[in-house]
């Protein structure tokens, strides 16, 4: 019980936050890499048992929505704005890069760690859409209370980010609201 109450500052702060071609000789083509946030119809949920709101929607053409806020486009590892300035990015290491600085990590198997500033802790999305929270304190806490609708394990790197960047270590930053930079 301990563990879920420790959890329920982060959901609150979620929910006001949340073809080819064939060829007969050899190739010279570089192998194509995998894309660093790959998109798909998805949408983050939080849930306090009561009520549900919607905090993101992701589209499959890399569109994504906050309700209430300007939008934004994933391309090529990076969230820009619809204003084409940069939310977030993901370098090909896995730094998360926002406000011109490394904020956090995201691994190739999609858990997104931050580990200074604010204790440490990582999210990943398991393959049933809910969030797990893994503390150094408290240890792994799954939640059905935070959730991707529509999530499919090829995504997980997105849904991770997503579900990283919107916890309220970040502030609930997001386009049209970003942070002053510093001179």
């Amino acid at each position: 019980m301990m563990r879920f109450v420790g959890l329920l500052p982060f959901v609150a702060g979620c929910v006001v936050a949340c073809g080819g071609a064939s060829s007969s000789g050899p190739s010279t083509a570089k192998p194509s890499q995998p894309q660093l946030l790959p998109s798909i119809d998805m949408r983050f949920v939080a849930s306090d048992g009561v009520t549900s709101a919607v905090g993101v929607v992701v589209h499959a053409d890399g569109r994504v929505e906050r309700p209430g806020k300007q939008g934004a486009r994933i391309v090529d590892g990076r969230l820009l704005c619809d204003d084409g300035s940069e939310l977030v990015r993901v370098e090909a290491n896995g730094d998360v890069v926002f406000a011109a600085q490394v904020a956090a990590h995201l691994s190739n198997e999609g858990v997104f760690a931050m580990d200074h500033h604010f204790g440490s802790w990582s999210i990943t999305v398991r393959d049933d859409g809910d969030v797990e929270l893994t503390t150094k304190h408290e240890g792994k806490m799954a939640t059905h209370d935070l959730r991707w609708e529509g999530f499919r394990p090829e995504a997980r790197r997105t849904a991770s980010l997503l579900s990283g960047f919107l916890s309220p270590s970040f502030g609930g930053a997001w386009c049209g609201e970003l942070p002053a930079k510093k001179q």
